[in-house]
């Protein structure tokens, strides 16, 4: 019998992260102890007799084959399947059914098929810690996660029945981003089950492909007898061997994702992988980088999203770009107000006023680069009606103006800044941003009448004054809601 019910979580804990991650190290098991039992310290030598109880205990009966990498400075599993979960049970273990039934209740009003798998999984997890409760309440000192059941049950059976039977279905479905329901033929092959939700994966006629769906957000399911089956070109669970949750982005291949984590963040990471191709490239007392050979995903992206500033993103490019993307956007969320950036020429600046205000000899002079003329700015008029849309959209964001001013025209910079004076006066007081990379500046929109000078990069959204979209300022107006 084991020699205590701390003993017997810790033996779980270890068997769990030799099957999870293969190999673990002494550091690894120790704080993964700590942190389940919130005890702290556990002494290396009490997880060195752990393992040792694990190997040799008869009474325990686990008899597992661990051993020690000396390269890898690490315990593992020497058979590659093991793990104490697979041991038949005793007639002991068949009491802990008794505690298992107390945590099938909650799913007394769920399909009972769509959550079978994972009550026979919480069973096992379980089994054992019976025999350390002897006949107390387990009610009394451990809460279980409840489960709640998602739609789509009702397709389970008649999905496994296609797949088993290789039929062809027509199938009706809406996605969360569609107003309207599509309907079309698909072969399936494979029931994926992802955060208490359910997937199938298979083959779509209409875009010739594999693609994922989940199962409730299915509105109808029909045979289709008269279609020859699609056999998968590849082991349906391939596809999901180099995911991180349930889909990948369209066209991206496997490759090195490389994370770097907070001190405090690295101990959760490394205790519990993100995923089965996880490598430690680096490990500090400050922060710990690791890899991943997988896709990219929106999964993952929500994931590191979820660690905030714990993590940074350090490859691939792709990736980290739009990991500061969505962070940089969700801090303008926050702003009293939102920032909204105006372009100065042919915005709100009379361009050609000044051009009409030089002489022929200049004009010759400068054909083709008028803004290079020194004093040229000077002479400019406003736009009345960019004026007028500054100030009420100054009424309900925070407005900042954002230009490039020549570099080979030595007054261009002075100049632009007495024509924000006159012309704005305090309502754009140092406010004037001068830049030859306005994607550099962070806010939520780009007035700009082109994107020119990192304007087609600014990570909010550009409006392009005299576009398609924004043919004028009525229309700037109306898209600002003011």
């Amino acid at each position: 019998m084991p020699k205590n019910r701390e003993a017997l979580i810790r033996y779980r804990i270890i068997n769990r992260l030799l099957v999870n991650r293969k190999y673990a190290s002494l550091k690894e098991i120790t704080f993964a102890c700590e942190e389940a039992l919130d005890k702290a310290p556990i002494s290396v030598r009490t997880i060195r007799q752990d393992i040792f109880d694990m190997k040799n205990n008869r009474q325990l009966g686990f008899h597992a084959p661990i051993s020690y990498d000396y390269y890898e400075k690490a315990y593992y599993y020497a058979e590659r399947n093991y793990s104490i979960d697979r041991l038949p049970l005793t007639e002991e273990e068949v009491d802990a059914l008794e505690f298992a039934s107390m945590m099938l209740e909650q799913f007394k009003e769920t399909e009972p098929f769509n959550h079978v798998r994972g009550a026979v999984e919480k069973i096992m997890e379980h089994m054992k810690i019976r025999k350390a409760l002897a006949n107390d309440n387990y009610r009394d000192f451990i809460d279980f996660e409840k489960s709640t059941a998602p739609g789509g049950g009702e397709f389970l059976k008649v999905s496994i029945n296609a797949m088993k039977k290789k039929k062809v279905i027509w199938m009706t479905y809406k996605s969360f981003e569609k107003d309207h329901a599509s309907t079309f033929l698909f072969h399936p092959y494979l029931l994926k089950e992802y955060r208490n939700r359910w997937y199938i994966f298979g083959y779509n006629e209409d875009y010739k492909e594999p693609r994922t769906y989940a199962l409730d957000r299915i509105l109808k399911i029909e045979p289709e007898s008269l279609k020859t089956f699609i056999e998968p070109k590849f082991p349906p669970q391939d596809y999901f061997s180099k995911i991180i949750g349930i889909t990948r982005t369209k066209g991206s291949k496997a490759g090195k994702v490389k994370l770097k984590f907070s001190r405090l963040q690295s101990n959760y990471v490394l205790t519990q992988p993100l995923h089965e191709s996880q490598q430690v490239l680096e490990e500090t007392d400050e922060y710990t980088i690791i890899s991943l050979d997988i896709h990219d995903s929106p999964d993952l992206t929500m994931i590191l999203l979820g660690w905030g500033s714990e993590v940074e993103v350090m490859e691939p490019p792709a990736l980290r770009n739009e990991i500061k993307r969505i962070h940089e956007q969700s801090a303008d969320i926050y702003r009293e107000k939102p920032i909204v950036y105006f372009d100065l020429d042919c915005v709100l600046v009379d361009f050609q006023s000044g051009i009409d205000q030089i002489t022929e000899d200049v004009k010759q002079k400068y054909e083709n680069h008028f803004d290079d003329v020194p004093g040229i700015f000077s002479l400019m008029k406003p736009i009345p009606e960019g004026l007028k849309a500054f100030h009420r959209i100054n009424k309900k964001y925070d407005c900042y103006i954002l230009s490039t001013a020549p570099w080979k025209n030595p007054t261009a910079w002075s100049d632009k800044l007495e024509w924000v004076k006159n012309h704005l006066g305090q309502a754009a007081y140092k406010r004037l941003i001068i830049s030859h990379h306005k994607e550099l500046n962070c806010g939520s929109f780009l007035i700009d009448d082109r994107d020119k000078h990192g304007a087609e990069h600014f990570r909010g959204k550009l409006i392009r004054l005299g576009s398609e979209e924004f043919p004028d300022w009525e229309a700037v107006l109306k898209f600002l809601g003011v």
